[in-house]
């Protein structure tokens, strides 16, 4: 259909990073792409790449343009997806592509409740190159380039293990993965009187990731208010988070980490020499430490600290002027600052295993990138309802305004 629909019942009970993966398989044609990447969430598609209504959606969490990965999935009550030109049409160019409606909890006339939830999960890669060791390889080696070839003696050397320095059996595949942790912990509260109803929540997210040297850790919090007033309904929203994602200088797709595991690593060298050193040569001396890149060298090279800032807030009322004719304003503010700081050593010093330097060091690198955004919005809203005999109508009169500032420093 043009709208599909699924409670927050579909969503309880499951040890999930973000919303996305909360919702994968539950909404035809919604087609979801999740990373599992620690700090990138996922990504929403209606309908196919290819369709003519496909690309991203727009997606509004209690009326406001958020982004759905930073959304605790505790929170949610209803998440709604419209499909057709005819169901988005109220929001104009932006519902081009297909509308998420998220709808997050809301208290109600009751006791204080206290709810705590918490989740602990292991991760690990599902597969990985199972590669040859390292005397199996030198074999294979020596058939493909004679003149650089291992002699019979460092190929007994690499099969029975007596100088790993120099003829060592490296798994570098298990050395850049690992067994990651990830646990959650939510906690929120909710209630309230006949005029006046609230629910408060906070979350704690810790991920580590299964490439070694990755992490996300994430706080949430959020608040909603609402107060009946006589003829008057007043509500105030208030949601953020401050996150801190851990990733290498080195980028792990392209030239970078797996194009250093599969092109440029070899089982013969070891991850670190004995004496402390990264390693880069082997003890086969007609191959040069220049064609080898170590990636737990890049791995734990220089350091990036990635830290992300969110508010969003919305104030709105709404009046019942007269039997079926309401008005509703809204203000909403969102903030979002992105500050990045990375120093990345330019080509380190490189040892062989007597700790005789290979190179020469090159230029240290210090950056910073600073990214500043503010939103504000106001949407005033006037609906009619009545019926004649036995026909209902509904009559809407919309306006909306919204202004956006940028600012980078790099």
């Amino acid at each position: 259909g043009a709208v599909s629909a699924v409670d927050d019942k579909v969503l309880a009970d499951r040890p999930i990073v973000n919303l996305g993966q909360g919702l994968q398989g539950t909404i035809p044609n919604l087609n979801i792409t999740t990373s599992g990447q620690p700090g990138k969430g996922s990504s929403f598609n209606v309908r196919g790449e290819t369709s003519i209504n496909g690309g991203s959606p727009l997606v509004l969490v209690d009326g406001v343009q958020m982004d759905p990965n930073l959304i605790n999935p505790q929170d949610v009550a209803s998440v709604s997806v419209l499909k057709d030109a005819a169901s988005a049409s109220i929001y104009g160019v932006r519902a081009a592509n297909g509308v998420i409606l998220v709808t997050t909890k809301r208290g109600g006339e009751q006791k204080p409740t206290i709810t705590y939830s918490g989740s602990i999960a292991l991760q690990e890669a599902t597969v990985l190159p199972d590669y040859v060791n390292s005397y199996e390889w030198a074999k294979m080696y020596n058939e493909c380039w004679p003149s650089k070839a291992y002699t019979d003696e460092m190929l007994q050397k690499l099969q029975n293990g007596s100088d790993p320095d120099h003829f060592a059996n490296t798994d570098w595949a298990k050395e850049m993965f690992r067994t990651a942790a990830m646990h959650q912990h939510h906690l929120s509260v909710n209630g309230g009187s006949k005029a006046v109803h609230y629910m408060i929540s906070t979350q704690y997210f810790q991920q580590d990731g299964i490439l070694r040297e990755t992490a996300n850790q994430r706080f949430n919090f959020r608040s909603n208010l609402d107060a009946q007033l006589g003829i008057v309904k007043l509500g105030l929203n208030l949601s953020g988070s401050r996150q801190n994602i851990d990733e290498p200088t080195t980028s792990v797709t392209g030239e970078g980490l797996m194009r250093y595991l599969t092109w440029f690593t070899r089982p013969t060298v070891p991850v670190r020499y004995s004496n402390g050193h990264y390693g880069f040569l082997d003890g086969n001396p007609n191959i040069s430490q220049s064609v080898f890149k170590n990636p737990i060298e890049a791995l734990n090279m220089g350091y990036k600290d990635n830290k992300h800032y969110r508010f969003d807030g919305k104030f709105f009322g709404e009046i019942d002027i007269i039997k079926g004719l309401k008005f509703r304003s809204s203000l909403a503010y969102k903030y979002y600052m992105n500050d990045v700081t990375t120093f990345n050593p330019k080509n380190n010093i490189r040892y062989d295993a007597e700790g005789n330097a290979l190179t020469t060091v090159g230029t240290n690198k210090l950056t910073d990138y600073h990214y500043l955004e503010t939103t504000y919005i106001n949407e005033n809203i006037l609906t009619y309802d009545f019926s004649v005999g036995k026909h209902s109508f509904n009559l809407l009169a919309g306006h909306s305004i919204q202004a956006t500032r940028w600012d980078k420093n790099e």
